[in-house]
């Protein structure tokens, strides 16, 4: 485990779960880092950001799928859209409080979530799960294409197959299109049939694209209420930049640059406890993530001189300015 990653444990019900999903990335080469809640009015769209290779894993966990609301759902794509990441919720039990089941996928607002030991199962081997649970069902996906090459080797029609499985005749069409899953049960008579696989593996580590894309764009035209960092974001944009405002992230804005993103954390007080923390939970995203950290202070005057935040500027390349300076934000983003 990185030496950087906070030694002081979370003061929260999922603690143990936390640690226990540290330990299992770890045991898999990931270079993770941990954010622990330090706002009582502000929960994190993810607690862990583990990355290997060029796979890059946010995850959230929690106790129970139903503490995992539409608005964290949403700022938790559009950070893994931004960072070309993959949403990953962890959890014990479903909506219901029932235990998540063993080699089970679950869809909550469109992202998968699974057991610890799923995960485990996962990373062992990718390839490990086909069934995911979804409002109250369970669901399986056809491999289309290898079920028309299987029904027209056997000079079967739609119809036939249908009838020898129990569905209509547009529904074996709409599973050779691959439009709709299956439940376990027919696709189940489909494999004895055929005497071959035909559902597909779930690739829950698949990254983020167009829908994650469709929620950045949302945010980009999302109202800053606080008006001093909406300073900062409108003097950014005003450059031509494309920038996003979040809400649920140690940091506060990230520039989608050429060559790398950059990280903005604003800072209205550099005594600030809980600000300076996030400005060190941002700098251990920014390593992890390969990212560039600017933290932006409103006390010019006394920058330079907290200490905290002058080793970041030593230690992990964090870049400090005050707002005057921001001018200096285009270079940054070309460089």
């Amino acid at each position: 485990m990185p030496g950087w990653l906070t030694s002081r444990e979370p003061e929260r019900t999922n603690v143990k779960l936390v640690g226990l999903i540290i330990n299992i990335l770890g045991k898999h080469d990931y270079n993770i880092t941990y954010y622990e809640e330090i706002r009582k009015r502000k929960q994190y769209c993810f607690n862990i950001a583990a990355k290997k290779d060029d796979k890059l894993l946010l995850v959230k966990c929690l106790e129970k799928l139903k503490q995992f609301n539409a608005e964290i759902a949403r700022e938790l794509k559009a950070v893994s859209y931004t960072f070309s990441g993959v949403p990953l919720l962890v959890a014990l039990k479903n909506d219901n409080n029932r235990t998540l089941i063993e080699n089970v996928v679950y869809k909550k607002h469109e992202i998968y979530s699974v057991s610890p030991n799923t995960l485990k199962s996962l990373l062992t081997n990718p390839q490990n799960v086909f069934i995911y649970a979804e409002r109250g069902g369970y669901h399986v996906r056809i491999d289309g294409k290898k079920l028309r090459k299987l029904r027209e080797e056997k000079r079967l029609s739609l119809g036939e197959v249908a009838e020898l499985v129990g569905v209509t005749r547009k529904t074996i069409y709409e599973y050779e299109r691959e439009s709709i899953e299956s439940t376990p049960e027919i696709a189940i008579k489909l494999e004895e049939f055929f005497r071959d696989q035909l559902v597909k593996p779930i690739n829950i580590f698949e990254r983020y694209k167009e829908k994650g894309k469709e929620v950045a764009l949302t945010y980009k035209r999302r109202k800053i209420d606080y008006p001093l960092f909406r300073g900062i974001y409108e003097k950014i944009k005003s450059y031509g930049l494309d920038i996003i405002p979040f809400k649920r992230t140690p940091f506060d804005m990230v520039i989608k640059g050429s060559r790398k993103p950059v990280i903005i954390k604003a800072i209205k007080r550099t005594k600030n406890e809980v600000e300076i923390r996030e400005a060190q939970y941002s700098a251990r995203f920014a390593r992890v993530t390969n990212a560039q950290l600017v933290v932006v202070s409103f006390k010019e005057a006394t920058l330079k001189k907290e200490e905290r935040l002058t080793r970041l500027e030593e230690e992990s390349n964090t870049i400090l300015l005050s707002p005057r300076e921001l001018n200096e934000i285009k270079n940054i983003v070309e460089s």
